[in-house]
């Protein structure tokens, strides 16, 4: 099953990499590929803290409010 990294979570593990940890390591310690290190490593290198950490904060509210729609949509259904 595929693991979702939050865009924090991703956003550390490049830097744990810039930081001097091989690539090798840092895939098998994660259990991600090489392409998609590099790929994040172009994708999250050049966004700035604020920016991560707000969208962490927005991804987190859509999954809550996700579980909530899930919940009233199955509430209405036991009713009916």
């Amino acid at each position: 099953m595929k693991q979702k990294f939050s865009v924090t979570q991703i956003n550390s593990i490049v830097k744990k990499h810039l930081a001097g940890a091989s690539i090798e390591q840092v895939c098998q310690e994660y259990q991600i590929s090489v392409a998609t290190l590099y790929r994040w490593k172009a994708n999250y290198l050049d966004v700035s803290e604020q920016i991560l950490t707000r969208l962490d904060k927005l991804e987190q509210e859509n999954l809550v409010l996700k579980q909530m729609y899930a919940e009233e949509k199955l509430s209405k259904r036991l009713e009916a």
